[in-house]
C-alpha cells in the first residue's frame, strides 16, 4: 500500500458500458476500484500511486501513475507499460487524462506540492509511442479534462487558479500559435461555490465539474454561460462522470481524510436528468 498522504483521494471515474460498472482510483493507496450494481468493490492494489483510469478499444484498462502510462487487462491483470516520464523533480506526477475523439490519450502532469506552482502541463499520447506536449508550465493543476470531438474543443479546469479554459484545437494544430490566441474564452469560477477539479461533457456539449470545496457540481453550456448546479452531500467532489446504460446518472467522486475512516465510500451516484456522452476510448490496437 502506498500513501504519501493522509487522505483518500477518489478521482477519475469512467463508465465502462462492457463491463456496466464505474471504474475510478484511490491515488495515494494506488488502489483500482470499481462501482458495479451500487456495490463498490477494490479490484487491483499497485504498488505505486494510480492517478486516472480510462477505457481502451480492446476493452482493456489505460491507467496512469505518478510517471508512467500503462494498459490494464482486468481479468488477467497483465500490464503493459506504454510510456515513462523522467520528470524534473521527485514531486511531478500524472494527474487528470482523458480519450480523443482519434482515440489518443491526453494527458496532465503538475507538481504535487503546495505552494503551487506553474509546472502543469497538457498534452497527448497515442499508442505508437508518439508523444508530445501542447501546453507546458501553463497550470497550477491542469484537471478537468474533456473533449468535444464535434467541434474539436478541450475543456480544462485549472484548479489552482479556479479557472476554466475553453481550447480551440483547430486553431493550435493549423496555426502553431502560442497559447492564449487559440484559448476561446476563460470562465473565472466564483470561489464561493469551490474550485473547478475533474469535469465531463453531456451529449449537448454541456460541461459538468466537480466543484471541490463548494459540494456540489456545475453545468456551464458551451458559450461559458453557468447553467445548472446540483448539490451534493460531501464538500470536497473530485470528479464527476456519466453512468449507466442509458448515460443519465452521474457518478462522483471525493476527496475524504482517515479521520472519516471511508468504508464502501468515495463515490456517489445520482439522477443527472440530462443525456451523458459517452466517452472516447484509447486505439490500444
Amino acid at each position: 500500500m502506498v500513501i504519501d498522504s493522509k487522505d483518500f483521494l477518489y478521482e477519475s471515474p469512467c463508465w465502462d458500458d462492457v463491463r456496466v460498472c464505474t471504474w475510478f482510483v484511490d491515488i495515494y493507496r494506488g488502489r483500482l476500484l470499481k462501482l458495479e450494481a451500487n456495490c463498490i468493490k477494490e479490484h487491483f492494489e499497485f504498488n505505486s500511486i494510480v492517478t486516472s483510469v480510462n477505457i481502451c478499444k480492446s476493452d482493456r484498462l489505460i491507467l496512469t501513475s505518478q510517471n508512467e502510462i500503462f494498459l490494464f487487462d482486468p481479468e488477467t491483470f497483465e500490464i503493459q507499460v506504454l510510456h515513462k516520464f523522467f520528470f524534473e523533480n521527485q514531486n511531478m506526477r500524472l494527474n487528470d487524462c482523458k480519450v480523443s475523439d482519434k482515440g489518443e490519450l491526453i494527458f496532465s502532469y503538475f507538481e504535487d506540492k503546495k505552494p503551487r506552482t506553474l509546472k502543469g502541463s497538457i498534452g497527448i499520447f497515442v499508442m505508437s509511442g508518439s508523444i508530445r506536449v501542447l501546453y507546458e508550465n501553463l497550470f497550477f493543476t491542469p484537471n478537468g479534462i474533456a473533449f468535444d470531438g464535434a467541434n474539436q474543443i478541450l475543456w480544462c479546469a485549472d484548479t489552482g487558479s479556479g479557472q476554466i479554459y475553453q481550447i480551440d484545437l483547430k486553431r493550435h494544430f493549423s496555426n502553431n500559435i502560442r497559447f492564449g490566441s487559440e484559448v476561446i474564452n476563460v470562465i473565472k469560477v466564483d470561489p464561493l461555490i469551490g474550485r473547478p477539479d475533474g469535469g465531463n461533457l453531456d451529449a449537448l456539449g454541456n460541461y459538468w465539474v466537480a466543484l471541490h470545496g463548494g459540494g456540489r457540481v456545475g453545468v456551464w453550456n458551451p458559450s461559458g454561460e453557468m447553467i445548472s448546479e446540483i448539490s451534493l452531500f460531501e464538500a470536497r467532489p473530485t470528479m464527476v462522470c456519466f453512468s449507466g446504460v442509458n448515460l443519465d446518472q452521474i457518478d462522483v467522486t471525493f476527496k475524504l481524510t482517515n479521520e472519516e475512516d471511508p468504508v464502501n465510500v468515495g463515490i456517489l451516484r445520482k439522477p443527472s436528468g440530462a443525456a451523458g456522452k459517452m466517452t472516447y476510448k484509447f486505439w490500444d490496437y
